[in-house]
């Protein structure tokens, strides 16, 4: 919300708070699945907060020159390596161009809370179970992607 949607600290705490208490109080009572939550409730609520921060439902994780350059974690279920999902371009392994919604719903559909999500991306179809399995802190990965975005000659800097 930072970041992508360039809302003021204050305000994305709110969205946050509000979101958070929405998605979490509607605990699935009768499913087959071993999810907790509701995968839709989670997608409306971040369409409404798109909505209300002026950007369409279907709002683009990239845009052209960001002002703040940011980046959220998935993991695929297959191989388990992360993807990226940036708000900006880079010129080696760009990732996926998701949609906003779809880039949350990738780093959140962690086992038992959520269902996995698939994105299609240049034609391959890849299937995500969150980033909770070593990647909920992504110190490593924000350092890697620091030298992939400003060079290596401002790495000791």
């Amino acid at each position: 919300m930072l970041g992508r949607l360039r809302m003021p600290i204050d305000l994305a705490i709110e969205k946050y708070i509000n979101f958070s208490r929405d998605i979490y109080s509607d605990v699935k009572k009768w499913s087959r699945g071993a999810e907790k939550f509701k995968a839709t409730v989670f997608e409306s609520g971040m369409r409404d907060i798109l909505q209300s921060a002026g950007f369409s439902e279907d709002v683009s994780m990239q845009e052209v020159d960001p002002l703040c350059k940011s980046f959220v974690v998935a993991l695929p279920s297959v191989n388990m390596t992360p993807r990226i999902f940036r708000t900006y371009e880079v010129k080696a392994n760009q990732g996926y161009n998701s949609t906003v919604v779809q880039a949350a719903r990738a780093t959140t559909a962690t086992p038992d809370f959520f269902k996995p999500v698939s994105i299609t991306s240049g034609g391959l179809l890849e299937t995500f179970v969150g980033a909770s399995f070593g990647y909920s802190n992504p110190t490593d990965l924000v350092l890697k992607e620091a030298v992939v975005v400003f060079g290596p000659s401002q790495k000791n800097k």
